[in-house]
């Protein structure tokens, strides 16, 4: 990364020697070639030093994905375009957000109810025998707002799908309290009659994160609620989740697959090994409890 760096800053000075050769016929003035040169400046950035940064910015986040998600999980795979296999039909499957009806959503750029982005990049792997799945989504959703009107809302933020070899008998969501709850849950509950919030007494857990699930379903162990309380603390995105059959689905609302770059600071190797999604350490310890 070091090299590309070094290809970026070159660039910079490019554009310094650029207008500085427009001040010089400015000073001159000779101003056709003064304006020349700030034209040529101008279309220099814009589109040479544009591309070179968003370049770098890919590579630099492309490393630094392969040096952390991916050493989470054995034969991970980066998927740069695909989100590493996760469709929407998997996030439907999750039945976690209400989403808009087929045909309804205002968001048409995205194809049927949800949208995995097909240009954001995504991980597979295993943990154990559980297959995983992480990948930046958008999710096309709707709320009422104060005034009792429906107002459209773009989710975006990471999914984590992960497969089980079996099916575990479970099927319940958890949610923890936030601005997103505070909007959808009433539409959650419209949307999925047949699951009830259990009683977070039942669960020995706190009234703030809020658990659904059909009447007099089986429930995985204390230890698995604790950690997914702490996962809830942990996060600072908002967390919903979903366990269900043979497959559990973690939603983080505003958390990415992504770090912050900036082109004009040297990369180093505290920069290149900061974990863009933490959650996914305590995701895989809540799946060895199920599993």
């Amino acid at each position: 990364m070091q090299k590309e760096f070094k290809k970026n800053r070159t660039a910079a000075f490019v554009l310094i020697g650029i207008l500085v050769l427009g001040m010089i016929f400015a000073i001159l003035r000779n101003m056709p070639l003064s304006l020349f040169f700030v034209v040529m400046a101008l279309a220099y950035q814009m589109v040479v030093l544009r591309i070179m940064g968003k370049r770098y910015e890919k590579k630099m986040n492309t490393e630094n994905i392969s040096q952390t998600i991916c050493r989470e999980l054995s034969d991970a795979v980066l998927d740069e375009n695909g989100g590493a296999g996760l469709t929407p039909e998997m996030v439907e499957e999750a039945e976690l957000l209400p989403h808009f009806e087929e045909g309804k959503s205002p968001f048409s750029a995205f194809k049927g109810v949800c949208g995995v982005m097909p240009t954001w990049r995504g991980v597979s792997g295993l943990e154990g025998r559980v297959k995983v799945i992480v990948s930046d989504v958008a999710l096309n959703d709707t709320y009422t707002d104060v005034k009792g009107a429906r107002k459209g809302l773009m989710n975006v933020g990471c999914f984590v799908h992960a497969e089980f070899p079996q099916k575990t008998g479970y099927n319940l969501r958890a949610m923890a309290e936030g601005p997103l709850l505070t909007h959808m849950e009433e539409d959650f509950q419209a949307k999925f009659p047949e699951l009830v919030r259990v009683s977070s007494a039942k669960l020995q857990i706190p009234d703030t994160l809020h658990v659904y699930a059909p009447e007099g379903a089986d429930f995985p162990s204390a230890e698995f609620f604790k950690k997914l309380k702490n996962l809830a603390d942990f996060t600072s995105g908002e967390m919903w989740m979903s366990l269900k059959e043979d497959h559990a689905d973690f939603y983080f609302r505003n958390r990415f697959l992504a770090v912050p770059v900036n082109v004009k600071i040297a990369p180093t190797r505290e920069m290149i090994g900061l974990d863009p999604l933490p959650e996914l350490k305590r995701v895989l310890e809540i799946l060895k409890e199920v599993d």
